[in-house]
């Protein structure tokens, strides 16, 4: 009776441990949301709505030049942020004359919703930007939209003349366990793991992971 106890103990902590993990995943891909106003205040500026993969709309601004553009550069904002997060960098590419593109990733900013985002899915948008676009660009990514323009570049190099990686990482997994280590040292060690490997199963479902995508592009 005893033993059975027992049994009956440790199978429900892991039970308790399996929901909190799973609704901790839940959470951390919905949080934190930390838009901000601060629209373009130079050029010619166009505020459109792109098409995304999945038949929503990516919010975007392109500013062209009051000069002839010397190109374009489209900018990738990271998690949690919109359009806006971007201005500032734009303003530096305008200044020196080049057509800036700045789209806010689904579920952020006024871009359409969309359930679990992740690094492959940023890259969807940036790559829908570019078609948008319909020519070479310039692609300057920051944290989350830097991974997504890695997964874009690779995916559709004739699309990129160059890259600009601000605050990238090399492995998704180890970029996040440092992450939440640095959030909560009790979280960091107990819980993410499990969260974590909640995200790469959630990516490995039918529908949600990307074909022929690099290694550890699977989870945000």
């Amino acid at each position: 009776m005893v033993i059975l106890n027992i049994v009956f103990m440790v199978l429900g902590l892991l039970m308790v441990y399996t929901v909190v993990t799973l609704v901790l995943m839940v959470v951390v891909h919905r949080m934190p949301r930390r838009p901000v106003t601060d629209p373009p205040d130079w050029g010619i500026v166009q505020d459109t709505r792109i098409p995304a993969v999945d038949g929503g709309l990516l919010e975007a601004w392109r500013i062209d030049p009051d000069t002839p553009s010397r190109g374009i550069v489209v900018l990738a904002h990271g998690w949690g942020r919109n359009r806006d997060r971007m201005i500032r960098r734009a303003r530096m590419f305008g200044q020196w004359g080049f057509t800036t593109v700045i789209h806010s990733a689904r579920d952020h900013g006024g871009s359409s919703p969309k359930r679990f985002m992740s690094a492959p899915a940023f890259a969807d948008d940036i790559e829908s930007v570019m078609d948008w676009i319909g020519e070479p660009v310039i692609l300057y990514g920051h944290s989350m939209g830097a991974a997504g323009a890695v997964i874009a570049a690779w995916r559709r190099p004739e699309r990129v003349q160059l890259l600009f990686l601000e605050g990238c990482y090399a492995r998704t997994k180890e970029a996040l366990l440092s992450l939440y280590r640095w959030f909560n040292r009790y979280f960091g060690v107990c819980l993410a793991p499990a969260v974590l490997a909640w995200m790469d199963i959630l990516h490995r479902v039918p529908g949600t992971a990307i074909p022929a995508s690099p290694p550890d592009t699977r989870m945000p």
